[in-house]
């Protein structure tokens, strides 16, 4: 049997209230006092920065980094682009990329000295100032030494020094610190060419001092100062002897009135025993 009208009827479609999306907005919504008004003000603030510093920060991560201008052309002011970084000192830059040169370590857009190196640079330095300035102390103290001493006869006592000392150096490292010792040195001591074309390297005046013996200092001073020195020695050793003579005189002055107050009451006792008798 077939469905009649009457019993087949459509359902009723849901009604939408309007009050879930009203059209315009209604007062109630709206702030109802100034502190919510500044409330909601606050919250809106906060909301947009961490939408500013989110961007700003994914914006820096996807960024990629600032090559690195080419060390042939980075020395030139107009070629330094705002669009690279000039190569640091110590460093070689080809194709945007940094290598630091060799005794160099990368850190960040710089290239740093190692450590090692620089220790032993200094180690090596230090013993060629200690050899230089004693070798030219005994020259002028005891005329046994030399003042000149040659860049090769340093180099040949730098290898000896390296072999009876045991250090654990590879040689990469200790051929640059050798050499940055050796630029050292030249930077701190007197240099000059020999008749053979050779370097010479001398301790100065100032620093050479430091190595003298306390005797060697005092005579010398002494030899400097003889026209002040012998002088004051003269009148110093005058004064000694003329001091000397006068107390040798209050002694015998103090002496003979001693003895004569003696011979005075020797007197005087006799004159009484005299008398008396």
């Amino acid at each position: 049997m077939a469905p009649t009208s009457d019993t087949k009827r459509k359902k009723p479609k849901p009604s939408i209230p309007h009050t879930l999306f009203p059209v315009e907005p209604s007062l109630n919504s709206l702030p109802s006092s100034k502190t919510d008004f500044f409330r909601l003000i606050a919250v809106v603030s906060i909301a947009a920065a961490v939408v500013v510093a989110c961007n700003f920060i994914a914006t820096s991560l996807n960024q990629p980094p600032t090559p690195f201008c080419d060390s042939n052309t980075s020395d030139s002011g107009d070629s330094v682009s705002e669009y690279c970084e000039p190569c640091p000192t110590n460093g070689v830059c080809y194709d945007g990329k940094l290598e630091c040169g060799y005794g160099y370590k990368k850190q960040g857009k710089f290239c740093i000295e190692d450590g090692d190196i620089s220790k032993a640079a200094k180690k090596l330095s230090k013993w060629v100032e200690v050899h230089v300035c004693e070798s030219c102390a005994q020259s002028l103290c005891s005329g046994s030494g030399k003042c000149w001493v040659s860049e090769d006869e340093l180099l040949n006592n730098l290898d000896k020094y390296k072999l009876n000392d045991n250090s654990e150096l590879d040689e990469a490292i200790y051929a640059v610190a050798k050499q940055k010792a050796m630029d050292t040195i030249h930077n701190e001591m007197e240099t000059r060419r020999d008749d053979r074309g050779g370097e010479e390297i001398k301790c100065p005046e100032l620093l050479v001092n430091h190595y003298k013996p306390l005797n060697c200092v005092i005579w010398q001073w002494i030899i400097k100062h003889a026209l002040l020195a012998v002088p004051a020695c003269a009148s110093f050793v005058g004064c000694i002897l003329i001091a000397s003579r006068a107390y040798q005189r209050h002694c015998l002055s103090v002496r003979a009135e001693q003895l004569y107050h003696e011979v005075l009451y020797f007197i005087v006792l006799l004159d009484v025993y005299y008398i008396n008798s």
